[in-house]
């Protein structure tokens, strides 16, 4: 998002959102009904379904952090590459819960 505060001076916002794409929903979906469905063979079995599926969860997770994290210090390489300077305002509130979610915030400012 871009916002003019006049006299030549721009705010350019960016947001990096992470969330789990249509087939990783249905893997984990597979993983849920695998494991209540191994329940009938027994305790052991299921757990380890479950538990395979966390783990993946989790690393899935770990994956897309660390993609986003590469890609904002690339915008932010390229924003200093285009002359704009890092602004450190404070952020409101909605920022602070979107960055407790654990995405990188980067913003940049036209000299």
């Amino acid at each position: 998002m871009q916002e003019d505060h006049g006299g030549g001076q721009r705010l350019i916002r960016i947001r990096y959102r992470q969330q789990l794409g249509g087939l990783a929903k249905a893997i984990a979906l597979v993983g849920v009904v695998a494991a209540v469905v191994s329940l009938n063979i027994g305790v052991v079995p299921s757990v380890a379904c479950a538990a395979a599926t966390a783990i993946w969860l989790v690393a899935v997770r770990h994956g897309g952090r660390r993609l986003l994290q590469k890609t904002a210090a690339i915008v932010d390489e390229l924003a200093l590459e285009m002359g704009l300077i890092r602004c450190e305002v404070q952020p409101t509130q909605s920022l602070e819960r979107h960055e407790q979610s654990g995405a990188p915030r980067v913003e940049a400012q036209a000299p």
